[in-house]
């Protein structure tokens, strides 16, 4: 099991349950406030890469970035700019970070570069949504729509390029 740390000392630990040992895997103490997603976001597929959520301490200000637990690293800050992030999560196979913000606004980036793939700004399509693989192995988001014209529906949408 990981962890984002305990005591205000940010960093991604490993955690035995049967030993009840914890152990730092990557220092984030340039950091505070980190998480996994602000809403406990999901881990690809394999267990080796997540999205963190934290405040950066030198500028003051948030962002994401993806953490290799197998290879103990961190990739480059994704700045946020001016998204009142609501929750982020990997996709199953850490191509793309999905983001919930600003109210149920939906923002797609690639996990490589935090380019933003594409973004709906249209209210909760979809809403209380989660990543998964699809019967043609697209990574997919799926959740429920709150506005026309799919309101009350289940809905999914392609992460790589946002179609339904």
């Amino acid at each position: 099991m990981y962890h984002t740390g305990k005591s205000g000392n940010c960093h991604i630990g490993s955690w035995d349950v049967v030993t009840d040992i914890s152990t730092e895997l990557i220092d984030l103490k340039e950091y505070t406030s980190c998480s996994f997603g602000e809403g406990e976001g999901n881990f690809t597929t394999d267990g080796d890469k997540a999205a963190i959520y934290g405040k950066r301490i030198s500028a003051g200000t948030y962002v994401i970035f993806v953490v290799d637990v197998v290879n103990k690293t961190k990739g480059p800050d994704i700045e946020l700019d001016g998204i009142d992030l609501d929750n982020c999560t990997m996709s199953p196979r850490g191509t793309y970070i999905v983001i919930g913000h600003n109210s149920d606004r939906l923002t797609v980036l690639n996990a490589n570069d935090g380019t933003e793939v594409w973004s709906e700004n249209e209210y909760g399509l979809p809403s209380h949504f989660d990543v998964q693989i699809d019967q043609d192995s697209n990574e997919v988001v799926v959740g429920v729509a709150k506005s026309a014209p799919h309101n009350g529906l289940v809905i999914k949408r392609n992460l790589s390029d946002g179609t339904t």
